[in-house]
């Protein structure tokens, strides 16, 4: 028989994703997921842990337990003598039943590290206890987020007007709200903007399936930074809607079951008069860097070579444009045949993100000798001051949702800069400028091809070069600059933040999600 060694050694396992972890031990190392039903002595222990003895079961008579296999099997040889022989070895198939009659104790760790096999059985333990009040789905869509974070108040607005009822819920710890909650009522199905709410280990998720909720996901960034935070392949049965086409086929490779083009959609309401230091006959707004671009790309380095390559891409005045150093581009020579799991696919992030950086500045210093006002951070300061002559016009940042629609409805042209992580995307400008009652100007990407070519034609650029003769243009022809003006606001009425829900739901009723539910989504 192996024997229990002398003190206590740091025991380390493989993760389900191959890293190394240091097991946690002692009595502070186990939680109390569910007390004893009255009367009861009995518990369920959900993971062992390194040393058995230390879970805090004093006054239980009862034991039963169950284990990860890969955890098990990744054990010393002494770790089998260590579990009591009275405690009963069960079966995932016996969980359920016992948790309604024991206390049911948890390996805090387990989770992390094999939360493939723990996340969909935590789930139904949470669940076991609160047979939910109805079965039928109400009218209610779960929002994770507070009233200021992305997207909230357009979606709030949307649900409303598809007759549905948005419910607002803390995004921090979710999964430990959602079974009261799901016990409450079932809501029609949860609606999170890039992942929000939703852990990276999925137990969200699963409570959320094994309540029959569907889940739906709005990625609206880049999908692949938001998915390389996630550990468990869950993601892979979630409704996932992109605003960005070019992700589909990608996400469909590694495993997605539902994926659906999803641009984004109009909300902004109509402009009112600007009061602030007269604009400059070209506006742009917007960050000269990706949001807390260091720590999300912390420790990564870009190949010189490959960033010389890329700034010549950009530089080139003969470079073929659909070879511009986009995310595609840097997965491409990168050699990044596998997007998930990990976090390698942040370093293709990281040189799109630089690229896009660039791209703005060379944009932004050939609309300078136009005439610019930009507003945003700091960060343009050097941007711009130091490329070209005389300080740059550079305003702070403004909010989105009391003074960004005046500047839009005010400025003579606003232009728009896509970013290179999204290679066929949209930016809230395509939308937001012309609900307003402005005029766009912007870079050509394969994501207009949702508006008519006779509008797109006009006011798409292929490079900064083109700019000086098409502010020209439209300048000789007023007439066609009001004309664009009131087609585009039209055609805005038809791709609404309304339509987008209204396009979410159908997908949802398509792929039998929302069957009991009494949701008509017209055309």
């Amino acid at each position: 028989m192996p024997q229990r060694p002398q003190t206590r050694q740091a025991i380390r396992v493989s993760d389900d994703m191959g890293r190394m972890r240091t097991l946690s031990s002692g009595a502070e190392a186990y939680e109390l997921l569910l007390p004893p039903p009255p009367g009861s002595r009995s518990a369920l222990l959900l993971g062992l842990g390194p040393y058995p003895h230390d879970a805090p079961l004093a006054g239980i008579t009862t034991v039963h337990v169950l284990e990860a296999p890969a955890f098990a099997a990744a054990m010393p040889p002494f770790w089998q003598a260590e579990i009591p022989a009275a405690w009963r070895r069960v079966a995932p198939d016996e969980v359920l039943d016992l948790a309604r009659g024991c206390a049911v104790w948890r390996y805090r760790q387990g989770v992390r590290l094999f939360s493939a096999f723990w996340s969909p059985l935590l789930a139904q333990v949470l669940s076991a206890r609160l047979n939910p009040l109805h079965t039928a789905p109400s009218s209610s869509v779960l929002l994770p987020g507070d009233a200021h974070a992305l997207l909230t108040l357009e979606l709030e607005q949307g649900l409303r007007e598809a007759g549905l009822l948005p419910v607002l819920l803390p995004a921090d710890n979710l999964a430990k709200r959602l079974p009261a909650l799901l016990h409450e009522e079932r809501p029609a199905f949860l609606l999170s903007v890039n992942g929000r709410g939703l852990d990276a280990d999925g137990l969200a998720f699963h409570l959320l399936q094994t309540a029959g909720v569907p889940v739906a996901i709005w990625l609206v960034d880049n999908p692949w930074h938001v998915c390389s935070a996630w550990r468990q392949p869950w993601w892979r049965d979630a409704h996932l809607f992109v605003t960005d086409s070019y992700f589909v086929p990608d996400l469909q490779r590694h495993g997605a079951r539902r994926v659906t083009h999803l641009p984004l959609g109009a909300w902004m309401p109509p402009g009112t008069r600007y009061t602030g230091p007269k604009l400059n006959p070209l506006v742009f707004v917007g960050r000269s860097a990706f949001p807390d671009k260091r720590k999300f790309f912390s420790g990564l380095r870009l190949d010189p070579h490959l960033l010389e390559q890329a700034r010549a891409c950009l530089v080139d005045p003969n470079a073929d444009l659909r070879q511009r150093p986009d995310f595609s581009w840097w997965t491409s020579c990168l050699g990044l045949s596998s997007l998930w799991p990990g976090m390698a696919v942040r370093q293709a992030g990281f040189g799109a993100e630089t690229c896009s950086q660039w791209y703005r500045s060379l944009w932004l210093r050939t609309a300078r000798d136009l005439g610019l006002t930009v507003f945003g951070d700091d960060g343009w300061l050097e941007l711009l001051t130091s490329a070209g002559t005389g300080p740059a016009d550079i305003r702070p940042p403004l909010d989105y949702y009391v003074s960004l629609s005046s500047v839009y409805a005010s400025a003579r042209y606003s232009l728009n800069l896509t970013s290179m992580l999204l290679p066929f995307g949209l930016t809230q400008r395509h939308f937001d400028v012309w609900t307003a009652g402005g005029f766009l100007l912007t870079d050509s990407t394969p994501g207009m091809d949702i508006f008519p070519d006779e509008l797109t034609a006009p006011i798409r650029l292929s490079s900064p070069r083109d700019l000086p003769d098409v502010v020209k243009r439209l300048e000789r022809d007023p007439a066609l600059y009001r004309h664009l003006q009131i087609a585009w606001r039209n055609c805005m009425k038809k791709h609404t933040i309304r339509h987008r829900i209204l396009m979410l739901l159908r997908c949802l009723q398509q792929n039998n999600s929302l069957d009991d539910l009494d949701v008509y989504a017209p055309e």
